[in-house]
């Protein structure tokens, strides 16, 4: 599964412990740069999926000389800018380097979240950014999936199963149903193995889900009250992944 690494470009602790705690505990994997050398020194040796900078690092330093560099660079790498300022001029020239968004602080976490994965969206539906996934993006314990012009998070803990359908794929989870260009293949491959167990051609179930499993009718009953069909091809499979007691 892909995990998101966001590098913070930042020299105040106090903000950076805010932004990076919040991006921590919703899942992304993010690393710390205080000058504007050290940035560019990872983005070089380091996978970076996404940048957020902050405008003013320092006396001397400045993001949007950062963000130049970055655009110079053979790498395209999304970023965002992070500042305290409500100038107008410092906002037009941060323009000109066309970030993916511009951030004011102290920020909301949910609409800063939000504009993350605004970003993550824009960046991902660029053309062979993914090779084969189309209207999702992966993280480390959710999926967010296109939904117009936005993307919505699903946690994969929260999902309860996966219908497939050719390359199409159909997600119930407790948000709803959402529908994702993946065929049966990928959509396993992004999955936990541990907790996500094919039971039939074209169904995949969440282990941790299951309410109640009926061999004789081939049936698995799900927490969500979904019945959900067992062949005797999967049956196997699913039961050496459960603790049965006799």
């Amino acid at each position: 599964m892909l995990n998101l690494k966001i590098l913070v470009v930042e020299d105040d602790i106090s903000q950076a412990e805010i932004t990076m705690n919040t991006l921590t505990e919703n899942g992304y994997e993010v690393i710390l740069a205080s000058t504007i050398q050290k940035a560019l020194h990872l983005v070089e040796t380091t996978k970076i999926d996404a940048l957020i900078i902050d405008i003013f690092l320092g006396e001397n330093e400045n993001g949007i000389d950062l963000a130049k560099e970055i655009n110079n660079l053979e790498k395209d790498i999304p970023f965002l800018f992070l500042t305290s300022s409500k100038s107008k001029e410092v906002f037009e020239k941060a323009k000109l380097t066309k970030p993916f968004s511009y951030v004011i602080k102290p920020f909301n976490e949910l609409e800063f979240l939000y504009m993350l994965e605004v970003v993550i969206g824009k960046y991902y539906e660029q053309p062979n950014a993914f090779e084969e996934e189309k209207n999702a993006v992966l993280n480390q314990n959710s999926i967010f999936i296109k939904k117009g012009n936005y993307l919505k998070k699903v946690y994969i803990q929260d999902i309860h199963y996966i219908e497939v359908d050719g390359n199409y794929s159909y997600i119930y989870c407790e948000q709803g149903k959402f529908t994702v260009q993946l065929a049966l293949k990928k959509m396993k491959s992004i999955l936990p193995a541990e907790n996500f167990i094919q039971t039939h051609r074209k169904y995949i179930i969440n282990i941790e889900q299951i309410e109640d499993i009926f061999l004789n009718d081939n049936l698995v009953l799900l927490k969500s009250q979904d019945k959900i069909t067992i062949s005797e091809r999967f049956k196997p499979s699913l039961l050496k992944n459960i603790n049965i007691l006799k």
